[in-house]
């Protein structure tokens, strides 16, 4: 105890007792990252081929075009690319400090990069964080020509569906005009759509009762019909599908589930895009 001039009795701080700090909340994990964008079913990016045998998909949710973080995190260089595939560098990707040498998680091919060479070569934020925001992007390497197919669900409530067709639209006018699009939708069987023409509208149909076989899968491209096709080539084919699709009629005289084929038309949307 230490004895004050006013007579009070203080403790000495060495034996006063120290504070509890209030706990930080915990922060939820959304499967590999903690950005409330992006939900992943899996902690890492699938990289073994093995992974394609055992029949469980790797998926994720994310949200495109919610509201960025704020500009000051932002990484004010061009993002370093797989010389490859064009896959960004990641924290799922191999690195050799020594030469500067990285392994793309999704080829397997290797890239030299110069600012890799050294301890403080992983300091780097995207081989730390699950989602970074480039300023400049592109990098050195153009990216080759990506595949987007979309997949509607027809089978849901008008008003649910007038809002898928809206977000597809939304996405199509951010891809570069160079990619290709391709365009399947779904209630009891899959309709594959044929962008060649923006006066009609054409589209092969598939069974929803089983898988596509691989000779419906032959016969379906055999057709020459546009299946996918440069966004600046069918963007008004594309779009007035798109605005045409509606839920199927249906003569109700007793309560029914309502029939969707989710499963053959991804199968069929992974062939088109040609996986």
């Amino acid at each position: 105890p230490v004895r004050t001039p006013s007579g009070n009795v203080s403790l000495n701080p060495a034996q006063a007792q120290p504070q509890q700090q209030p706990q930080a909340p915990m922060q939820e994990i959304l499967g590999n990252t903690v950005d409330p964008t992006l939900r992943a079913s899996c902690s890492t990016v699938p990289s073994s081929k093995n992974l394609t045998t055992g029949g469980l998909p790797f998926g994720f949710v994310t949200a495109p075009f919610s509201e960025l973080e704020p500009s000051d995190k932002w990484l004010r260089r061009n993002a370093d690319r797989c010389l490859q595939c064009g896959a960004y560098r990641n924290l799922y990707v191999s690195v050799e400090v020594s030469t500067g040498r990285w392994a793309c998680n999704f080829c397997d091919s290797i890239t030299t990069a110069h600012d890799l060479m050294g301890a403080s070569g992983l300091e780097h934020t995207e081989l730390r964080d699950a989602v970074v925001v480039f300023a400049e992007g592109g990098g050195g390497v153009a990216a080759p020509a990506m595949v987007h197919v979309f997949v509607i669900d027809t089978t849901i409530r008008v008003k649910d569906l007038q809002a898928a067709k809206d977000d597809v639209l939304a996405s199509l006018a951010e891809l570069p005009p160079n990619d290709l699009v391709g365009l399947v939708a779904f209630d009891s069987v899959v309709r594959v759509f044929d962008l060649s023409s923006e006066d009609v509208g054409r589209a092969q149909i598939l069974s929803g009762s089983e898988s596509p076989s691989s000779v419906q899968l032959n016969a379906l491209g055999a057709t020459g019909a546009a299946l996918v096709a440069p966004l600046h080539a069918c963007k008004g084919a594309f779009t007035n599908i798109v605005n045409s699709l509606k839920p199927p009629i249906r003569i109700v005289k007793r309560r029914q589930a309502r029939l969707r084929c989710l499963g053959p038309a991804i199968e069929t949307a992974v062939a088109v895009s040609g996986g």
